[in-house]
């Protein structure tokens, strides 16, 4: 069950949890995350403000594959348009389970819109047409859960490919599309639970760098290095989590410095 519970805190991929719920293949997931401020790719996403991120994943058809509803909410009312929805088609898949060369890989394409646009206007002060912010993301990632034993778990590196198809304003002429590369390590270990009647306890962390080649007009290159530690407890079908999220940025048209975050959420499986 270690490996499997493994593999399962690696396939959050939209809110960047380290510790993730483990579910079956068939069901729905519920989840619900406060955090300080929204930390994506290196960048800062509406400024130091905190958010809500609600999401309902539904995994249906077939074993591994499930759609996913997800959004970021500004709690700041005057910052609405930094609100942001996507929706998901995800895909998982395991290999060589119970031997060293184990192999998870995920994949999942993302279409997201900022359903607010904001308000600009030309030299003249006329308003300009509102055009509402959007692209798709596609992502393809591979790990090995069970490459490198420690301590009775696992260290586990992954790689994670990612690619934006998007246009600036919606314009033809201003294509600004690009990838990602990752190179990321985990590590979680069960600890003994602080609440009764809890079924298990989780502490774990989670380190990775980062280049940039080139989307959204960047300079390709290393840009950060993130460092994670959080902690899940699981509660019959909940599981309570919380992180501490650290970012060290090199390259300032990502952000102008480093960040430091923090992030709360529940998850339900259905």
């Amino acid at each position: 069950m270690k490996i499997y519970a493994l593999i399962a805190l690696i396939t959050l991929l939209s809110s960047g949890s380290l510790l993730a719920a483990s579910s079956p293949d068939w069901g729905l997931t519920a989840d619900l995350t406060y955090a300080a401020k929204y930390m994506i790719d290196g960048f800062k996403v509406g400024g130091d403000y905190p958010v809500v991120q609600p999401s309902v994943d539904l995994k249906a058809l077939t074993p591994g594959l499930s759609f996913m509803f997800w959004s970021s909410i500004q709690i700041n009312r005057s910052n609405l348009t930094n609100d942001e929805l996507d929706i998901f088609a995800r895909y998982h898949r395991d290999w060589f389970s119970g031997s060293w060369y184990a192999v998870h890989m995920q994949t999942f394409a993302d279409y997201w819109i900022y359903p607010t646009p904001e308000l600009k206007h030309d030299e003249f002060g006329v308003p300009l047409p509102k055009e509402r912010n959007q692209g798709n993301k596609l992502h393809f990632g591979i790990s090995f859960p069970e490459l490198l034993p420690l301590f009775g778990w696992y260290v586990i590196p992954s790689y994670n490919a990612y690619y934006w198809i998007y246009w600036a304003q919606n314009r033809k002429e201003q294509y600004q599309g690009g990838a990602l590369h990752q190179f990321q390590l985990r590590y979680a270990h069960d600890i003994p639970v602080l609440i009764p009647r809890a079924d298990a306890q989780f502490l774990g962390l989670s380190t990775s760098t980062n280049y940039h080649a080139g989307a959204f007009g960047l300079h390709p290159g290393w840009t950060h290095v993130t460092a994670q530690l959080g902690t899940s407890l699981h509660y019959e079908q909940y599981i309570f989590s919380m992180s501490l999220d650290k970012q060290w940025t090199y390259n300032p048209d990502l952000n102008a410095g480093n960040e430091f975050w923090s992030s709360l959420s529940i998850t339900r499986n259905f």
